[in-house]
């Protein structure tokens, strides 16, 4: 396995490891399944950045014949992917930050909403009544999606920190801890 894999989980970590709340071994898993696949992606010649979501262009679960995966891990990252869809609602600071990603997917075409996640926040709390800060040209905003949004936002939000390249967490009520404020 190469250091630059190494490096790279790690970061995945760092990034994101503030959002967790209910680690039962999912992460782990996820590492042990990149170190298992690099060998192949290497000989395949591919890039191999991936990511904690199974839905990244960057992590072989959408595309295990691009990233030249036998079959038996193919169908691991297949499995990975349902594991992460668990992971995730036992995770609703994680559940947050997937929906801005997909807020910010839709608007601009990023996979964050660099300095503007607060914007969302406050069009989610005040009930939906201000204009909507993000053009949906993927048609991501449903009612259920709302629903997801506003019971999120009574416990906190999810915020980029540009100093530290990390995800951090915000309680409720606390925009004074807020890196974007």
């Amino acid at each position: 396995m190469s250091a630059d894999l190494e490096t790279w989980l790690a970061g995945e970590r760092r990034r994101r490891w503030a959002l967790v709340t209910d680690d039962d071994g999912t992460i782990d898993a996820f590492d042990d399944l990149s170190r298992r696949s690099e060998p192949h992606v290497d000989a395949a010649g591919r890039p191999f950045l991936p990511r904690w979501n199974p839905h990244s262009a960057f992590t072989p679960t959408s595309s295990p014949e691009y990233y030249a995966l036998p079959d038996d891990l193919a169908t691991e990252w297949q499995a990975y992917g349902t594991r992460w869809s668990m992971f995730m609602n036992r995770n609703p600071r994680v559940w947050l930050a997937w929906l801005l990603g997909q807020i910010s997917e839709t608007h601009e075409s990023a996979s964050w909403p660099f300095s503007w996640s607060l914007s969302i926040r406050d069009w989610v709390l005040s009930g939906y009544e201000t204009e909507r800060p993000f053009h949906d040209r993927d048609g991501v905003d449903c009612p259920e999606m709302r629903e997801h949004l506003t019971r999120l936002a009574q416990i906190g939000w999810v915020v980029w920190d540009e100093a530290d390249y990390r995800f951090e967490w915000i309680d409720a009520g606390n925009e004074q801890a807020s890196p974007e404020s």
